[in-house]
């Protein structure tokens, strides 16, 4: 027999005596008696029912507490949050339990997540006095401990993206990762992303000159001009803007996270710029003003008088997908590590494709490690040792690294990163050579990536990498050990799944950010 029916069966007994009480006329005693128990029988059932919806006070408080902390480890908006909850409170109270719970109601403001219910308990002893019900109610509430999270996507914005949509796909997958990890808040205090479009080149922008060789004596610059004149001179006597895209620089200085240094020339930038490429070869894919005088390719190609003689016949298109002049297949800037979620959703959406040059992915992934490192230029990042920061790097590639496209004239090749392909930056004017070369500085920078590791966890940097709907098993190979761990390499995606793959980075991510 149950608590509860014993005590209704003992006031029964006690009921009965009274009415028993009540035919004895031995005395007024019976009378006083029978009044007096009431009371004593009113509080005993009181303290019964009492303790019976403190009871279910516990029990809601519990369930509460179980709700808030499972919703204070998920990531979503209000509706997921909210069923989150909802699951978590009804594993916790099941229906079979005494009590009949209300939906819980579920605020969240900032990091705090407030859950409140209420109770309804059926009375028992204290129905006699016309108390038929007790409601109690409770309150859960949990502090996110949210950490702090940089995030750089190192998106591949060459010319084979403008294929089959896969440009728009982009678009897409990249503003669901924003929006994921921003939720509803415009600024968000602790969340910071950025973004590094790279075609064989990135742009560090105008406003980074003073990490760029201003006085034209590192190696590289002016090689393609007699007298090897400034690269920024160049720009000056053509009346063109540098739009603000860099060279690789030399070796070892173009795999490293190592800021410019006074007195060493090549640990700056040099200035991209495509010199103007002759009149009279048909292959040529950058001719943009007149060569100033006949001769040999390479005479035409390097004449310096041209620059200024014949400034006024320059022919300038910087609006992609195609493109002429010394800023050409020069890419979208990169965005350094921002909480301005409106300004991220912008530049995801202004995202296009960039004809010519080929792909350079090494170039690509050190400048996203130079913009989520404390260094500079970009100085937006945090220090390695906070702890307190996760780090990740998205980086996406649709094809092989690439040194392209003229093998039929004496360049060997487009201008990129690393110049003209007959240079030899590379270690060869090979085309498949240079490539391979591409390819093992690109190993290099994911090792100096995953070795970061000042503190004991040991994917301080979360390195993911995506191929997208690439069909060269040596480049899935490359990108698959690249990544942190196999889980985080993903494979040739459709259109569609790109998005889920964003989406399921940016949950993952999210999950970290709030703890567990």
């Amino acid at each position: 027999m149950r608590f509860s029916e014993r005590c209704m069966d003992a006031w029964r007994r006690l009921a009965g005596q009274g009415r028993r009480f009540v035919d004895d006329r031995r005395g007024a005693v019976a009378i006083v008696f029978i009044f007096a128990l009431i009371p004593m029988v009113a509080a005993g059932g009181a303290a019964i029912d009492i303790s019976r919806a403190y009871l279910v006070k516990q029990r809601l408080g519990m369930a509460l507490d179980a709700a808030g902390l499972a919703v204070g480890s998920s990531s979503g908006d209000q509706a997921q949050l909210e069923a989150v909850m909802q699951r978590y409170f009804d594993a916790n109270y099941p229906a079979h339990e005494i009590g009949v719970p209300a939906t819980p109601v579920m605020t969240i403001v900032d990091n705090t997540i407030t859950l409140t219910a209420t109770a309804d308990v059926n009375a028992t002893l204290m129905s006699v006095l016309g108390v038929h019900n007790i409601t109690v109610a409770e309150n859960s509430t949990i502090v996110r401990e949210v950490k702090g999270m940089e995030v750089v996507l190192v998106l591949d914005n060459t010319g084979s993206m403008r294929h089959s949509g896969k440009i728009a796909a982009l678009r897409t997958a990249a503003y669901d990762l924003v929006d994921i990890l921003f939720g509803n808040q415009a600024f968000p205090p602790n969340l910071k992303v950025g973004m590094v479009p790279y075609v064989t080149t990135v742009n560090i922008g105008t406003g980074n000159i003073a990490y760029t060789d201003q006085a034209g004596t590192a190696a590289y610059n002016g090689v393609n001009m007699t007298g090897k004149p400034n690269h920024h001179t160049l720009f000056a006597d053509l009346g063109v803007a540098w739009k603000g895209c860099v060279e690789a620089r030399p070796a070892p200085y173009d795999v490293q996270d190592t800021a410019p240094t006074a007195g060493i020339p090549n640990t700056y930038w040099v200035p991209y710029f495509w010199a103007d490429e002759p009149d009279n070869n048909y292959y040529v894919n950058n001719d943009y003003m007149d060569d100033d005088g006949g001769g040999s390719f390479f005479t035409r190609q390097e004449r310096r008088s041209k620059y200024i003689d014949q400034a006024a016949t320059v022919s300038i298109d910087e609006t992609p997908q195609s493109t002429r002049g010394p800023n050409k297949s020069c890419p979208q800037e990169i965005v350094p590590l921002t909480n301005d979620r409106d300004r991220l959703f912008a530049e995801v959406n202004a995202m296009d494709a960039w004809n010519n040059s080929g792909t350079n992915g090494a170039l690509g992934l050190i400048w996203g490690l130079r913009t989520i490192s404390p260094g500079v230029p970009y100085t937006e990042g945090t220090g390695y040792n906070d702890d307190s920061t996760v780090k990740a790097i998205i980086m996406l590639t649709d094809g092989v690294n690439q040194v392209c496209c003229q093998g039929y004239t004496p360049n060997l090749s487009d201008y990129g990163g690393y110049g003209f392909l007959h240079e030899g930056r590379l270690g060869t004017t090979n085309r498949y050579l240079a490539e391979d070369q591409v390819d093992a500085k690109f190993t290099q920078i994911c090792n100096l990536i995953k070795g970061i590791n000042p503190h004991p966890d040991p994917q301080h940097i979360r390195l993911y990498t995506i191929t997208f709907q690439v069909t060269s098993s040596s480049l899935r190979s490359l990108y698959e050990n690249c990544a942190t761990t196999p889980a985080m390499y993903f494979n040739s995606p459709t259109n569609a799944e790109l998005r889920t793959v964003f989406q399921e980075i940016a949950q993952e991510l999210s999950n970290l950010r709030i703890g567990s």
